[in-house]
C-alpha cells in the first residue's frame, strides 16, 4: 500500500443531543463507519446503548498518513483536556499508545477506573437475556479456541529457520557457557522452588481445613478443581473482598484462604538436614 497518498481523514463519533464528542480517529475507506473491527468494549457499549443518539462525522480530509496520524494524537490530547474522548484509552498517532502512558495520563486512567468500580460498573450484576446468549452461542459454535495445524506448522518452521541464523548459534552458545558443569536434578529444582516459597496457604471452611499447600499456584488450581470457583474469586477471598452473587455459591460464603507468611522462611530444604523434623 503506498503510504503517500493523501487519502486518509480524521472522523469523531459525538452524541447527537450534546454535541459531545466521546472518540476521534484516523482512517481511509469506510473506517469511519466501522463500529466492531479493533473497537474497545466501552465504545461498543456506548454504540449499543445510545443507538440512535450517536453519529460519526469526519474532521478533516484529504490527508497524508503521517499528518493524520500527528493531528489524530493532538486532537485526542485536546478533547481530554475538555474531559471528551472517554472512548480514546490511547493518545493516537501509529498504532496507538498500548499501554506506554505518561504521568498525566496514567492519572486520568486511574481517575476513570473510580468511576467504574462496584455497583457503577456497567456490566455489574449483568444478567445476559435468552436472545443475547443465544447470539453468543451462535457466534462461538464451530470456533476453535485452538492453534490450527497450518499455525503449529509455520511457528516450528520459523523457529527451525531462526535456530540457523548466526543469532540463534551465539545465543546456544552463551547458553551452554552458562549451564557449563552444572547438573540440575529434580530435587535441585524442588529445592530452588521450596527457597522461593517461604509463605504457607490455607483453606478452610468455616472451622474446617479443606487444603494446605506453600504455593499460591496450586492453591487457585485445587480450589478451581475441587470447587468449581475461579482465578479471580479466589484472588477475592484471599482479599476479604468477594460476596457470593449466585445461590451455587452461597455454601462457600464462609470459605477462606489464610496466608501464614514467612512460616518457612531460613528453613532448610536439604532432605538429609530436615530429618526428624515435623
Amino acid at each position: 500500500m503506498n503510504t503517500t497518498e493523501n487519502k486518509y481523514y480524521i472522523y469523531a463519533w459525538y452524541y447527537i443531543d450534546t454535541n459531545e464528542i466521546f472518540y476521534i480517529g484516523k482512517g481511509c475507506y469506510d473506517r469511519w463507519k466501522d463500529v466492531e473491527f479493533h473497537r474497545n468494549n466501552y465504545f461498543k457499549s456506548i454504540i449499543a446503548k445510545e443507538g440512535n443518539n450517536v453519529d460519526v462525522k469526519k474532521l478533516y480530509e484529504n490527508l497524508y498518513e503521517q499528518e493524520s496520524w500527528d493531528l489524530e494524537r493532538k486532537l485526542i490530547h485536546e478533547y481530554w483536556e475538555r474531559g471528551e474522548c472517554k472512548a480514546n484509552f490511547h493518545e493516537g498517532g501509529r498504532g496507538g499508545n498500548h499501554g506506554n502512558y505518561g504521568e498525566n495520563m496514567r492519572k486520568k486512567l486511574s481517575e476513570f477506573a473510580k468511576t467504574r468500580t462496584g455497583e457503577k460498573n456497567p456490566m455489574w450484576h449483568h444478567v445476559y437475556t435468552k436472545e443475547q446468549l443465544e447470539r453468543i452461542s451462535k457466534a462461538n459454535k464451530g470456533v476453535s479456541r485452538h492453534f490450527s495445524q497450518e499455525h503449529l506448522e509455520n511457528l516450528r518452521n520459523a523457529i527451525q529457520n531462526f535456530n540457523k541464523t548466526e543469532k540463534a548459534k551465539e545465543m546456544h552458545k552463551q547458553i551452554g557457557l552458562k549451564l557449563k558443569g552444572r547438573k540440575l536434578s529434580l530435587q535441585a529444582i524442588l529445592n530452588n522452588r521450596n527457597a522461593q516459597c517461604p509463605d504457607n496457604f490455607i483453606c478452610k471452611l468455616d472451622d474446617t481445613i479443606l487444603y494446605e499447600t506453600r504455593y499460591r499456584k496450586d492453591m487457585f488450581s485445587w480450589i478451581r478443581n475441587n470447587l468449581g470457583l475461579s482465578r479471580t474469586i479466589s484472588y477475592q477471598i484471599i482479599n476479604n473482598t468477594w460476596k457470593p452473587k449466585f445461590s451455587k455459591h452461597k455454601k462457600f460464603e464462609n470459605l477462606k484462604i489464610i496466608i501464614e507468611k514467612d512460616k518457612f522462611k531460613g528453613v532448610s530444604t536439604n532432605p538429609d538436614e530436615c530429618k526428624d523434623v515435623e
